[in-house]
């Protein structure tokens, strides 16, 4: 079995490369890069977490590797399999056109679902950042001596900083964003382009005071230990974790028993399998319904899912979500875990506004020094592109300004891609800029 990743150190993944084609290995494990290898007598591709957003690589070259594991098993007559508790929405379409094979599992191996409770937060007693019914059932939860998983979707103490007088807000000066204020390092950090300032209490225009606002997982471990003295609580976010594999210190420690609650974000919905957590915790699960994307409502219905299949996994746990909109679908569906009734629901949606799957959407985006030459600049290409295509923008992005550069951009929906971008290629030989393409991607946001 070889192993092939950009954590490694360039002399070994030349050394995995070469046993590879040799036929030396004959099982690859490894992230998108490992599909580029070429493994002599290859016979099977098996894409883990397909739904996983990492798998589109937006850097250049940009390419979707769960596309790239299809198009290999075309050309080389390979299987390709596909796993996923929320496998991607194209995917289940082709399935029920019967265009792909379709194996759903009835239940877990081990365990059993978890119940799901959305906690309203409009008519609940509110202790910092958590309700009193989420507190109540994480006491129970420890006094039978199992573990909780706190989900947030911020790392940070807080998700930005206001003054309390005349509303400023500190923002970074090459991004276009908020600052979110770490206590650990006691600083105001952009986690766009990762630009750090050292805190400060004083309003800059009218001398009021600067107030942090919003839950991140630095505020949420602080209140967990003021709440639960005596109980080893941990968090595991991009602040102290810099390499995938660091995260199995914290998972060892659940396991172990050196651990009672792991404060988290994105990453601790991936692929954990530890026995005895017996709850989890999405504490502002809104902030993901309310981002400006046709995507928003299928990324975060996931991202539940996967969250929500972390508890239970020898016996029946428990999941909460704590939200101001108890009503909203995706909440309803996730907390059922009808992953088929909400994806049956999504595609109505997206026929009805020509998405994809029933589409092919390319995202363009013109980054410029200059807001006003760019502007003009994007307006001419979408003016030669208008009359043959259907052109959504063109607009400002909705991060307007990213690492020193202004950026507009615009979303056209096609049958087939490659005749657009040849007459995409076209025009942008004519009108130069720093262009990106992006050709179905996972958000545009």
């Amino acid at each position: 079995v070889g192993v092939y990743h950009s954590y490694l150190t360039r002399a070994r993944r030349v050394l995995e490369w070469f046993k590879a084609v040799k036929g030396e290995t004959k099982i690859l494990v490894g992230s998108r890069s490992a599909l580029f290898v070429p493994m002599k007598d290859l016979r099977i591709i098996i894409v883990d977490e397909e739904h996983d957003e990492s798998y589109y690589q937006r850097s250049e070259p940009v390419y979707d590797a769960v596309k790239v594991a299809e198009k290999m098993g075309e050309l080389f007559g390979l299987n390709v399999i596909f796993g996923s508790a929320t496998p991607r929405l194209d995917h289940y379409a082709s399935a029920k056109k019967g265009e792909m094979k379709f194996h759903m599992l009835k239940g877990r191996a081990l365990g059993e679902l978890p119940e799901v409770e959305i906690v309203d937060m409009r008519r609940e007693e509110r202790i910092g950042s958590f309700s009193k019914t989420v507190l109540d059932e994480m006491e129970k939860t420890l006094n039978r001596r199992e573990k909780i998983l706190i989900f947030s979707r911020r790392k940070g103490f807080s998700g930005y900083v206001k003054c309390e007088e005349c509303g400023y807000v500190v923002k970074c000066k090459n991004c276009d964003v908020s600052m979110s204020y770490h206590s650990s390092k006691n600083v105001f950090k952009c986690h766009q382009c990762g630009y750090e300032i050292p805190a400060f209490g004083e309003c800059p225009v009218c001398g009021g005071r600067l107030t942090p606002f919003g839950t991140g997982t630095e505020r949420i471990e602080r209140e967990l230990v003021r709440f639960f003295p005596g109980m080893k609580i941990a968090r595991i976010d991009r602040e102290v974790i810099e390499k995938p594999h660091e995260v199995q210190r914290y998972l060892n420690g659940l396991q172990e028993g050196k651990i009672d609650i792991l404060v988290g974000t994105k990453m601790i919905t991936k692929g954990l399998d530890i026995p005895n957590i017996g709850l989890v915790c999405v504490l502002d699960v809104d902030g993901l319904l309310f981002i400006p994307d046709y995507t928003t409502n299928i990324r975060t219905f996931q991202l539940l899912v996967q969250v929500f299949g972390r508890s239970g996994r020898r016996g029946r746990g428990k999941a909460i979500i704590q939200t101001w909109n108890p009503d909203d679908p995706v909440l309803i569906f996730a907390s059922k875990h009808d992953v088929s009734g909400y994806y049956d629901l999504e595609l109505e949606r997206r026929k009805e506004l020509s998405y994809p799957p029933y589409s092919h959407l390319i995202h363009v985006i013109l980054e410029s020094s200059n807001p006003l030459a760019g502007w003009d600049l994007v307006k001419t290409v979408v003016d030669k592109l208008r009359d043959s295509y259907n052109t959504l923008g063109p607009s400002e992005h909705p991060i307007f300004k990213l690492r020193g550069l202004y950026r507009h951009h615009f979303i056209v929906k096609v049958d087939t891609p490659e005749s657009f971008l040849k007459d995409l290629q076209k025009v942008l030989k004519i009108y130069k800029g720093s262009w990106k393409i992006f050709v179905d991607p996972p958000g545009i946001v």
